[in-house]
């Protein structure tokens, strides 16, 4: 027997879209509907469906074994900026769009659906190959297509200075969003594929030399192999006086490519317990997330601990933001990276007289790693599980008017 289920808003209007992932005990299904209503015909190995409004501003749900026609409400994103839990772990606790001015900082990622006419991404400078190109069901602005761009781009750069809306860390920077769309996305079995190695090396190459960016951040670890020309990218980069964020990747028992190489900065994720209220899809993060970094504050369960994990920043949902109200809750180590960039940013924008006026060699790249390295704090991590801790933007009182040369000397 077929069974309906119905998915509203919190305040009872249909939800005009939905993206749907099925669960059974040998495989997933995932589909994205014009409908508010999933029909599901096949029972057997049926676990469980989750479900998210593709108009945003809501959480996700979930339903164990739904054996029974249905509705269910969707519970709401909370809606309390300009600043959320994530700025305040960092030490930012105003909003200021000009936190991170005088530093360049770009990304890479899947590209970036972008429209001038939202305020808060219009300095964003587009490279590469981005869309523009925002669904439409009725009345009704869907969040883009390409979540994982728009949702990092927004998290690090935003402008917003929204009550319902959240601004990003960096804002003020100057800001570069470099899309490296890939031609086919999935696989014939409809598995992501993995990233562009030769396509990424040559982003990196163009950011860290013709457009100077002091800081890159790249939200894409699934690589398992060595590819040596990415390898060479980012040696290049830091020859260039360029830190480079990568995601650690989400595998939990290891960092994966490009993370892995000594030159990247890996980053891994940290989350809010109770943040995500109980039965919402995205409580699982605070469920199986065991290992406590800070009091009320874990360590994502899909990061991996070990020395060449250089950072950890604030992954686990995370609330974008979209023309002024929350979008959607993300959680991964590719939020984390844009965090750390940003927060990066932010602290050597008011640490500039330290490190700008360096020529763009290895001894800049020196110099603000020596910089970052006196506002990380390592929290409750043991030093073999993590090289620095999480970056915070309080100035510390032995970095304050000091000369390059005693806070190179500090780090040694």
């Amino acid at each position: 027997m077929v069974k309906r289920i119905q998915f509203l808003h919190e305040n009872g209007e249909k939800a005009p879209a939905i993206h749907v992932i099925t669960f059974y005990a040998d495989r997933e299904e995932q589909v994205s509907l014009q409908s508010n209503e999933l029909a599901i015909d096949r029972e057997f190995g049926l676990e469980k469906v989750a479900v998210h409004s593709l108009a945003g501003g809501h959480w996700g749900a979930v339903i164990n074994r739904p054996f029974k026609s249905q509705s269910i409400r969707l519970k709401s994103l909370p809606a309390d900026g300009p600043l959320g839990w994530w700025h305040g772990l960092v030490g930012i606790d105003r909003p200021d769009i000009t936190r991170g001015k005088g530093v360049r900082v770009g990304v890479i990622d899947e590209g970036l659906e972008f429209n001038p006419n939202d305020d808060t991404l219009s300095h964003l400078t587009l490279l590469g190959d981005n869309e523009l190109d925002y669904p439409v069901v009725g009345d009704t602005r869907l969040l883009p297509s390409t979540h994982h761009g728009n949702s990092i781009a927004s998290l690090l750069f935003s402008r917003s200075t929204s009550a319902t809306g959240y601004q990003g860390i960096a804002p003020g920077a100057t800001a570069f969003f470099y899309g490296a769309r890939l031609p086919k996305r999935f696989d014939a079995n409809d598995r992501r594929r993995g990233l562009n190695p030769s396509l990424l090396a040559s982003a990196i190459e163009d950011l860290s030399g013709s457009h100077r960016c002091d800081i890159i951040v790249v939200s894409a670890g699934d690589l398992v192999q060595d590819k040596p020309h990415l390898h060479e990218a980012i040696i290049d980069a830091k020859k260039r006086g360029t830190l480079c964020f990568f995601a650690a990747g989400n595998d939990r028992q290891r960092l994966l490519y490009p993370a892995r190489y000594p030159e990247a900065l890996a980053v891994g994720a940290i989350g809010k317990r109770g943040y995500a209220p109980e039965g919402v899809f995205e409580h699982h993060h605070d469920r199986y997330s065991a290992i406590d970094v800070c009091d009320g504050y874990y360590l994502w369960d899909g990061t991996a601990l070990g020395p060449d994990l250089q950072f950890v920043a604030p992954g686990s949902n995370l609330v974008w933001e979209h023309y002024g109200k929350p979008a959607d809750a993300v959680s991964g180590t590719s939020w984390a990276a844009p965090i750390a960039g940003g927060t990066a940013a932010a602290i050597l924008s008011e640490t500039m007289p330290l490190w700008s006026g360096l020529s763009r060699t290895a001894e800049r790249w020196d110099a603000m790693m020596a910089i970052l390295s006196k506002h990380s704090d390592r929290l409750n991590f043991d030093p073999a599980w993590i090289q620095f801790g999480m970056l915070k933007t309080q100035l510390r009182n032995h970095i304050v008017g000091a000369t390059l040369e005693e806070t190179l000397k500090e780090r040694d």
